[in-house]
């Protein structure tokens, strides 16, 4: 197998090359949501993950914790990026065919889609797509060289061991494609037995931690139900609990529906019959084709190669092989694990082929330089180039986020991809992360909360004192946690249609109705934000601004803006506020006796803008950002309708109602007090 070694050497000393310039020049980029919870868990000493095998899991853990400084899980990633150079290199270095010429332009083919794939490994790290690659790349040695096939199997499974579940069916067709029963004997059998059973310890190895087993089991059947769609709703879950269960991000399970989301979930194969049942099967096999019209081409070629072999065998493996490949995209499509399992279903082709150079070197060759000029576009279609060309635009919203965070350095956060507030600038800044430099990490720490995805359970009990296993902390719930004023929710703007409407609406609801508090009820506050990242707290009102919808039209006026003595760089006349410059204010403070008014405002805006209303708990205190209600006023009628607490009136209110400099139509600003107190 190494008989080409200068050769081979030689094709690996620009390979890591390649690995090395990217790594330097910051151009490799860590994933999104594994790798973040990986080294938030794993850098503390938790063992609990569900993106690894459990004892890579725990190899990790005891290295995080007791070297520290060492950047330990990037060097996990660049090892298997490293090990993909090198079987790429073994593979280029024994390319024979009868003409050598032949043999050098398929070197350098087969060179450059390699070095696609290592660059697609650096810009997108994370324990998928490496996981699948090796397996797809080592398919060719099952043939002569069963020993390494499954040595690196055994080495692939220690990062995302449960995904090669998944595409288990597709690797015994491919396995017995390729299989020679002349390479066994009773040696290279007990080798390979002892692999197989390394494997399956790396799978099965969970379960001799009860905590991280019943974690495991839950996380499995969590995001089955929240991915996939689960095997069914009806008498299982409330309309409450369904929502609840398809916002992952909350993981409260004083609230969270835990054994009825096990019992909605189901496995694999309940996936499949509930997608043949109720999602239109036929619809959704056509839409894969469409996402990925190369099938045909590959179907094609399948159908080709068994007719050359002469084969029937060959015939009804591919057909199941295709059958396999397309449920698994049904259910799963995603990049990093279609990329790896359509290079498995190519590689396949190429061995094939590669068996008849000799016997029909005039077909063969050229279809073959045909088929690896196509992965190379495929490969270079699917990289994404685009991180490193927006590199300064990523590097600045990272920034932007560790700045928001270090300004409430006395307050506990929680991240989120959900909370009200879209993931898309939040995912940006984590991917920011570069490969061996972890100083410049978003920094999960005991004083930050991984939530949802991004967590795992137990994990998120014992980061915050949150009582688990029967170990009363500081907190009693997670509730506690989430209603203490030192803690908060951070996340990024994003656009409307991606705010989580649910939370704002049936989570605070149902704290209601489980943390019942007389005269109270939970709210979502607005804490700080930057251009593109939002801190909320949710918070027991009585004692903040909010919407409020009840019927004023009969109401008493307690002041009027034509009335006011004291505004800055506005003037009022004739229906109009005239903004001087983007900072108008207007004071009010005054003896208000009931316990509820309604701000109400009638605002005709040229532009789109911002409302922002200024309170203080203490009459003494100065106004704050920390201590503000935001609300948009849109191009156009705006018709805005307010609670405020007649405390915030007696200590004095400052309303900025515009953030803009410019001309503004008023119908209506004022403040009145309902007939019918609540």
């Amino acid at each position: 197998m190494l008989k080409n070694k200068k050769e081979l050497f030689s094709y690996f000393l620009l390979y890591f090359v390649l690995i090395v310039v990217m790594i330097i020049s910051h151009r490799t980029f860590l994933g999104v949501q594994d790798e973040a919870q990986l080294y938030a868990t794993l850098k503390n000493g938790e063992p609990i993950n569900y993106m690894t095998s459990y004892p890579l899991a725990l190899i990790g853990s005891f290295l995080y914790s007791h070297f520290p400084s060492m950047q330990w899980y990037s060097i996990i990633m660049t090892f298997y990026i490293v090990l993909i150079a090198f079987i790429l290199s073994v593979y280029i270095s024994n390319i024979n065919f009868e003409n050598r010429y032949t043999s050098y332009i398929f070197k350098i083919v087969i060179f450059f889609i390699g070095a696609l794939l290592l660059i697609y490994q650096l810009l997108e790290v994370d324990v998928t797509s490496p996981t699948l690659l090796l397996i797809a790349l080592s398919l060719p040695l099952i043939r002569k060289h069963q020993i390494y096939f499954w040595a690196i199997f055994w080495i692939a499974s220690f990062l995302r061991e449960q995904i090669i579940f998944s595409i288990l069916p597709l690797v015994v067709i491919a396995y017995l494609l390729n299989v020679d029963r002349s390479y066994f004997n009773k040696k290279r059998v007990a080798i390979i037995a002892l692999l197989v059973a390394g494997i399956l310890f790396n799978h099965f190895s969970y379960k001799l931690n009860k905590t991280y087993s019943d974690w495991m089991e839950f996380t499995e059947k969590r995001a089955f139900y929240t991915d996939f769609g689960g095997i069914g709703k009806q008498g299982i879950l409330t309309d409450d609990e369904y929502h609840l269960a398809k916002g992952w991000w909350i993981a409260d399970f004083d609230l969270y529906p835990k054994e009825k989301i096990e019992r909605a979930a189901g496995g694999t194969l309940d996936l499949i019959k509930e997608h043949i049942k109720y999602h239109h099967i036929n619809r959704e096999i056509r839409a894969v084709f469409i996402r990925h019209p190369y099938f045909y081409v590959l179907i094609v070629l399948s159908i080709f190669v068994s007719l050359l072999y002469r084969s029937w065998s060959r015939f009804i493996l591919y057909s199941i092989f295709l059958s396999g490949f397309t449920i698994l995209l049904v259910i799963k499509d995603v990049d990093r694990v279609t990329l790896p399992v359509t290079l498995m279903w190519w590689t396949l082709i190429l061995s094939d082929l590669y068996r008849l150079r000799d016997k029909l070197k005039y077909i063969v060759a050229p279809l073959m330089f045909f088929i690896l000029i196509w992965m190379g576009y495929y490969l270079k279609n699917d990289i994404p180039f685009e991180r490193i060309k927006n590199f300064h635009q990523r590097e600045a919203l990272a920034k932007e986020l560790k700045d928001l965070l270090n300004k409430h350095k006395d307050m506990e956060f929680e991240i989120t991809s959900g909370f009200p507030s879209s993931w898309e600038y939040l995912i940006e800044a984590i991917m920011q992360d570069h490969l061996f430099d972890e100083k410049n990490w978003i920094d999960y720490d005991n004083d930050f909360l991984l939530s949802g995805w991004f967590s795992g359970v137990p994990m998120l009990y014992k980061q915050h004192h949150v009582s688990f296993n029967g170990v009363k902390r500081k907190y009693a719930h997670y509730h506690d946690w989430l209603i203490d004023p030192k803690t908060a929710i951070v996340g990024s703007k994003g656009e409307a249609r991606h705010i989580r409407v649910f939370l704002l609406k049936n989570l605070m609801r149902m704290y209601d109705e489980k943390f019942p508090k007389k005269g109270y009820k939970h709210m979502v506050k607005l804490v700080d934000e930057t251009p593109h990242f939002i801190i909320h707290q949710v918070v027991l009102t009585n004692n903040f601004i909010h919407k409020d919808n009840t019927d004023i039209s009969k109401s008493k006026q307690q002041w009027n803006l034509y009335d006011t003595n004291k505004i800055n760089n506005a003037k009022i006349a004739q229906g109009k506020l005239i903004a001087l410059n983007n900072d108008p204010q207007i004071y009010l403070k005054g003896n208000f006796k009931n316990k509820k008014y309604i701000l109400k405002i009638d605002i005709i805006s040229p532009k789109r803008t911002l409302l922002q209303i200024f309170y203080k708990d203490k009459p003494k205190q100065n106004y704050t950002q920390k201590e503000s209600y935001k609300q948009t006023i849109k191009k156009g009628i705006n018709h805005i309708q307010l609670k405020i607490p007649a405390k915030f009136l007696q200590n004095g209110l400052r309303i900025d109602p515009v953030s803009n400099k410019g001309e503004y139509k008023i119908n209506s600003f004022g403040i009145y007090s309902p007939i019918k107190q609540k």
